[in-house]
Parts: structure tokens; C-alpha cells; sequence
């Protein structure tokens, strides 16, 4: 979601399109009264007077006397209405402006306008209109929307792993740890550095008694989310399996920060005390 948020402050106020009027070299120099509700929405838009602004484009829609401010306006009001969470006044108002008619090719609220368009449905979750919308030949090179099918890419990408990773969870309920491994390659398959496969992983190994590759895969886990306290404690499991004594004083040492706070959860878990013995009080006398 801060990703989200933070794209969307970068390209707000271009997409918005309450810029300087440009000179128009087929209509007539735009009203007086047109140019005031237009900038004055703007002042109040980038001030975060949401309502203020809502009405003064209201009121330049009202004094458009071309095409190209209908356009700009329609855009700006639907731009408004996104900003304050009103999505389908959002949605209604782009399709207003798209059906403005007589309005040059390459005007570049036109570009806008289809960006704002498609920032919206990704916004509600309506991928498939979202890429539909960013994939028009119209905008479909630009950085904009580049960048959100990138996006859109990674997030179908996070959800075809998370799922895997979710089956993996429920064979290991089941106790069936080598059904869990598969699922869990799978999900590594499509994102090698998901901590919490990796994470799932080396733990289904432990359970299977592959401590070497049980350590590797905790390891990786480790240096990808380093604040996992699971991979830390699974880590000790391995190391007292393995009889590595000097290795779990090295971590609890190199990690006293997240293990302190968690000491109680350390010297509650059955399974690390049977695994570790006398060796977990030294683990736990370190912290």
C-alpha cells in the first residue's frame, strides 16, 4: 500500500492537469470566468480543500466555452473525486470527459484523462480493466503506465507464490511435510527470495531430517528477512540437531535485539526444548 501511495503522490499533480491554461490555436482565448473557478480549483485542490475544489470545477465546467477546457475540467473533477474516495463519481466523471467530442488527438489531457482512468480501476481491485486501460496503444509505452503493469506483474506474481505457499501450510498441518516442500519449490520457483516459503521450507526439512539443507534454506531465509523470529528459532533447532552448540551462542549473540524481547517464546517452545536440551539455557543465559 506505501508503494501504491507513493506512485500515486509522485504523478498526482501532472494527472490532475490543472495547468496553466495553454493558448488554444483553434478556439477563442478561454473566458475570464473559466480561468478563475479552473485556478482557484487548483489552489484549493493542492491544499488539500477537497470540497472547495469540487466546487469551483464544478463551476469552470459550467463557464467551458471549448472542448479542451470541457475535457480539462471533467478530467480535474474526476482527479478531485479520486482524491476524496469517491470512486464512482471518479469513474462517471472520466467517462464524461471521454465523451467529450471535437477535441484534438494529441491534447494532453487526453493522455491524462486514460491514465487517471486506469489508476482508478487498479486502485478498486479491478485489475483486468486496470491493465485493459493501461495496454491501450494510446499510453501503453509510457513511463505511467510501465511502471503499474510492472506492478500489476509483481502482485499477480506475490499471489500465484502466496498460494502455493498456503497449500504447503496446510500439508504441513497434515503432518505431510514432503507434499509441503513441493509446494513450497513451487512458490520459490516463481519468487526465489520469499522469506516466508524459504522460511517453510527449511522447517519442513528439519521435519524430514535433511539438516543440511534444512540449515542452507533457513539461512537464505535469514539473510533475505533477517527480523523473522521463526527463522531464528528454527535455526536454533537445526544447530542444536546438528550440534552446533557455537553456532546457536553466535546467533542468540548476533541477534540480541529481536531474541531479548522474545525470550519467553524461546523458553516455551516444546519443540526447541527437546531438541536443543540443557543447551537452551546457555542460548537463553546469552540473551
Amino acid at each position: 500500500m506505501l508503494r501504491l501511495l507513493s506512485a500515486l503522490l509522485v504523478i498526482s499533480a501532472p494527472t490532475f492537469a490543472l495547468q496553466e491554461m495553454a493558448p488554444e490555436t483553434t478556439q477563442e482565448e478561454p473566458s475570464r470566468s473559466y480561468n478563475y473557478y479552473f485556478q482557484n480549483a487548483k489552489e484549493a485542490y493542492m491544499n488539500k480543500r477537497y470540497d472547495e475544489a469540487t466546487r469551483l470545477i464544478q463551476q469552470s465546467i459550467t463557464e467551458s466555452s471549448s472542448p479542451t477546457q470541457k475535457l480539462d475540467s471533467l478530467n480535474a473533477a474526476g482527479w478531485i473525486a479520486f482524491s476524496k474516495g469517491d470512486y464512482q463519481q471518479s469513474r462517471q466523471l472520466y467517462l464524461d470527459a471521454a465523451s467529450v467530442e471535437n477535441v484534438p488527438e494529441l491534447y494532453p489531457t487526453l493522455e491524462k484523462l486514460n491514465h487517471n482512468r486506469a489508476i482508478l480501476e487498479y486502485v478498486v481491485g479491478n485489475i483486468s480493466a486496470a491493465k485493459s486501460l493501461f495496454n491501450q496503444s494510446v499510453i501503453a509505452s509510457t513511463d505511467v503506465s510501465q511502471s503499474f503493469m510492472r506492478s500489476i506483474a509483481n502482485d499477480e506474481l506475490k499471489a500465484q507464490a502466496n498460494k502455493h505457499v498456503q497449500e504447503g501450510v496446510a500439508h504441513r498441518f497434515n503432518k505431510n511435510f514432503e507434499q509441503a516442500i513441493i509446494e513450497y519449490d513451487k512458490a520459490l520457483a516463481l519468487m526465489p527470495d520469499n522469506a516466508e516459503a524459504l522460511e517453510y521450507k527449511g522447517y519442513a526439512m528439519l521435519k524430514t531430517n535433511q539438516l543440511e539443507e534444512s540449515l542452507m534454506t533457513l539461512q537464505r531465509a535469514f539473510e533475505v528477512d533477517p527480523l523473522r523470529l521463526n527463522t531464528l528459532i528454527n535455526l536454533f533447532k537445526v544447530h542444536c540437531q546438528l550440534g552446533n552448540l557455537e553456532a546457536t551462542v553466535s546467533i542468540a549473540q548476533q541477534n540480541g535485539a529481536i531474541l531479548s524481547i522474545n525470550r519467553k517464546n524461546l523458553a516455551n517452545d516444546k519443540e526447541l526444548q527437546a531438541l536443543c536440551g540443557e543447551n537452551l539455557n546457555t542460548i537463553l543465559n546469552v540473551l
